[in-house]
């Protein structure tokens, strides 16, 4: 059994290890694209409760930054280094904490009628982008975002020790959450610090033991990148959940947030089109990022969970009515419309196949999302190959050694079967919720391809965001920058991308580590396939389909 004060020891060493500095973030005037929302609605999605449990409610609001004396972890400049965004609209938010935090009220333990009030993370923290031009933050509804987990993890596990650790930290920290109860409740909320402390611990072990014993080493994400169904598997099978360290699985393959708009309507969604029901798919990112959830113990508590099958069914639909952002002439340089007719013309000719123009006007309708063979499209293998290779052992759930996607979906199916038998929520509508779909999981060697609609407001490009801005995506791939640096919201809508030189904070992405190859989705002069989809272009071309592409 790891103790309390084994665990801190643990952690500090931890914490001293590749502790990534804050981003700089400048003050800019917030605008708002027309995407078929409004502001209420905007506002309810960046708040609304998706069921995950960072820490109790008040914890959070009284938590200091580490390393300071009396500053809150949650001030908004401090938040904003790690890239979340602020959010001073106190509708549904009535504390101001930034894009992507919610209060939820949920049971001390799944099933249990006890709760209290948390503090997690919403869809919208990572579906919520931001690109700053002349001294304008062009705020991007179910964009991606540009945050890094990362660091976020390892400045409030250090907040977390050091409020343990230090007295005077903790008596400020005691005040604030116990108000009048002070000091009389003092004992019981160290206790419970001290439980809390060894839960945040558990993931920050499973990493370190796995650089130290694997010949498999972990890839930093940095800023707009999680490899988030791994992570997720891992809190639900390894280090917590079913528990088992052996399903551990190293973080080798980081992806780009993606862009919401068109999901739901996605025939499979992922980018390695894995997921076809939308409720499976809500509830695994749930449950990976933290609802809670019984996954070992006597049979008749499995499954058990506090995930809010109402909410994630509402945010599916309020998903159908987004659309996708378009340029703003009136703050980004207007676009060439000559240019843009020529452009549209090559891409026709060079990309609709795999990428079908959206349609313009009328109902939404199902989109067939392409798939494209690794062999084919040669980009970065790890994401796809990794969830196509990886098994686990199920422990109490009774399945023996499984594929990992196997799993997942026998998971999913059966907390929701308890959530929706829980909730008394009768067949016919766990049909609507569930989007009419079966709960169908899958592990092709191969990565789709959406249309472009909105694709001038997702940089860094490939699913892995190895490539800076769309010019470089029209390049071959032996000129495109081998390392750039990400966290920079500023645009150039020239190249269409972010700003990509070093500054304080920012992270340096490197293309030569596995999972941030930029090779593949090229035009060069050599035969298709391996990488190659098309002839060399022109510089003419290049800028021309950009100016397409803006107009998407």
């Amino acid at each position: 059994m790891i103790t309390t004060r084994a665990t801190a020891s643990i952690l500090v060493t931890l914490l001293t290890i590749n502790l990534s500095s804050l981003a700089q973030s400048p003050q800019v005037e917030v605008h708002h694209l027309d995407q078929n929302w409004n502001e209420k609605e905007i506002q309810w999605f960046y708040h609304i409760n998706q069921g995950t449990v960072l820490m109790p409610y008040d914890w959070f609001l009284a938590l200091e930054q580490p390393e300071t004396s009396g500053k809150l972890f949650r001030e908004n400049d401090y938040m904003a280094g790690f890239g979340f965004l602020p959010n001073p609209n106190q509708e549904g938010n009535p504390d101001g904490l930034p894009v992507g935090f919610a209060k939820a009220t949920v049971p001390v333990k799944p099933g249990e009628p006890k709760e209290y009030a948390a503090v997690g993370f919403t869809c919208a923290a990572c579906h919520t982008g931001q690109i700053n031009y002349n001294g304008v933050g062009i705020r991007v509804t179910g964009g991606p975002a540009m945050f890094s987990l990362e660091s976020f993890r390892a400045q409030f596990g250090r907040a977390i020790f050091e409020t343990w650790s230090d007295i005077r930290k903790f008596k400020r920290f005691a005040k604030k959450v116990l108000g009048e109860r002070y000091p009389e409740g003092i004992i019981e909320l160290r206790a419970q610090l001290d439980v809390f402390l060894i839960k945040v611990t558990r993931g920050a072990v499973a990493a370190a033991l796995d650089q130290e014993l694997s010949s498999t080493r972990g890839t930093k994400a940095g800023f707009g990148r999680l490899a988030a169904i791994v992570a997720g598997g891992n809190r639900l099978l390894a280090y917590g959940g079913v528990g088992n360290p052996r399903n551990y699985a190293a973080m080798t393959a980081p992806v780009s947030y993606p862009a919401l708009w068109d999901a739901p309507f996605f025939d499979w969604v992922q980018y390695n089109a894995a997921i076809r029901q939308p409720m499976a798919r809500n509830s695994i990112e749930a449950l990976g990022v933290g609802v809670p959830v019984t996954l070992k113990g006597p049979k008749e508590n499995l499954y058990k969970s506090s995930l809010p099958v109402e909410n994630l069914y509402l945010i599916e639909e309020s998903l159908k009515q987004l659309k996708s952002p378009t340029w703003p002439g009136d703050i980004l340089p207007p676009i060439d419309t000559a240019k843009a007719a020529e452009g549209r013309k090559l891409y026709r000719k060079y990309c609709e196949r795999c990428h079908a123009l959206p349609e313009k006007g009328g109902e939404p309708h199902p989109i067939t999302v392409t798939l494209v063979s690794l062999d084919t499209i040669g980009t970065d293998p790890n994401a796809a190959t990794g969830f196509f290779e990886r098994q686990v052992i199920t422990g109490d759930l009774g399945l023996g050694t499984v594929k990992y996607f196997d799993a997942l979906r026998i998971l999913t199916t059966e907390v929701l079967a308890r959530r929706y038998e829980d909730l008394n929520i009768p067949p016919e509508r766990q049909e609507i919720m569930n989007g009419g779909r079966p709960n169908d999981w899958r592990a092709p060697l191969a990565y789709r391809a959406r249309p472009h609609n909105g694709i001038w407001a997702t940089a860094p490009f490939l699913h892995n965001g190895s490539v800076p801005n769309l010019y470089q995506v029209l390049i071959p791939a032996h000129r495109r920058d081998k390392t750039f640096y990400v966290g920079n919201l500023d645009f150039d809508p020239r190249h269409v991308g972010f700003e990509t030189k070093e500054f304080e904070g920012g992270f340096k992405f490197d293309s030569t580590i596995s999972g941030n190859s930029n090779a593949g989705h090229e035009f060069r002069n050599a035969p298709l396939g391996n990488g190659v989809i098309g002839p060399e272009l022109t510089d003419t071309e290049r800028w021309n389909i950009i100016e397409f592409l803006k107009t998407l």
